[in-house]
């Protein structure tokens, strides 16, 4: 349940995991410059006995309330984390915008970055209880996002295992979050990437038991021409490929 921190709370999390007093007033004063007016405590994850949307190694994600905006996700840079600024990442987000691609960046600062909240569940959960078709849909729009990104050169970085990056909302509408270790580069590719987690990282394979060998043969031969090419038609050869699998499962009603 939605609740707002408390001052303890909000020093807790401002200065994660290392507390400072100067760390937390420094940060309070960047934080009313971005509009932020509320933090809550809404999430799966706890980190100093508040809910939080998402914890990693060089940030953590909370709910949050911006003037001019609403509802917000707040990334917080953690003190303890290698990275010096989210300011790289915030400008990968803004690429992304350009091309029509969420989640939105509403503002941003060395420590913080305030963004479009979405309301969904992680791909790795959402598998499992999705049905063939769902699955299906999902999929087919997670390429095209990652085919537009390839456009762009913007490689997300941490696709090969995909289960936590993408969010799968209740309209089933997949969405790229975490571009912490993203980078422009035009030799790697997300498509690729993704692949990989679908055909030969075991995102699909562990549920269905059928022509495994044979649809990695014909994964590698797309991939090996879409790498030459960044061609979209071999990106529909992966979709096809994709509900191949899917449909073949033996499975009538769900997926998993």
């Amino acid at each position: 349940m939605r609740r707002k921190l408390s001052a303890r709370e909000l020093y807790c999390l401002l200065t994660f995991p290392h507390e400072s007093t100067e760390t937390f007033k420094a940060r309070l004063i960047e934080l009313k410059m971005l509009g932020v007016k509320e933090v809550y405590s809404q999430g799966n994850i706890k980190v100093c006995d508040v809910c939080v949307i998402g914890k990693g190694t060089n940030s953590l994600v909370v709910l949050s309330y911006i003037r001019g905006f609403g509802e917000a996700a707040l990334k917080i840079l953690r003190v303890d984390s290698p990275r010096l600024t989210l300011i790289k990442e915030a400008a990968l987000i803004q690429r992304l915008n350009k091309v029509g691609l969420r989640p939105k960046l509403f503002t941003y600062s060395s420590n913080f970055i305030v963004r479009e909240y979405i309301e969904g569940e992680t791909l790795d959960r959402w598998i499992k209880h999705a049905s063939k078709d769902e699955l299906i849909k999902v999929l087919r729009e997670i390429l095209d996002i990652l085919y537009k990104l390839d456009e762009i050169q913007l490689v997300h970085g941490e696709l090969a295992r995909p289960g936590k990056h993408v969010l799968v909302t209740r309209t089933l509408e997949p969405v790229i979050i975490d571009f912490e270790s993203g980078s422009l580069s035009s030799k790697k590719s997300n498509v690729t990437q993704f692949a990989q987690a679908i055909f030969f990282r075991s995102l699909l394979f562990p549920y269905i038991k059928q022509d495994k060998d044979d649809v990695r043969k014909r994964a590698i031969k797309i991939l090996q021409k879409y790498k030459k090419s960044r061609k979209q038609k071999y990106v529909e050869e992966l979709k096809s490929l994709i509900d191949h699998l899917i449909c073949k499962s033996c499975y009538e009603e769900r997926y998993i």
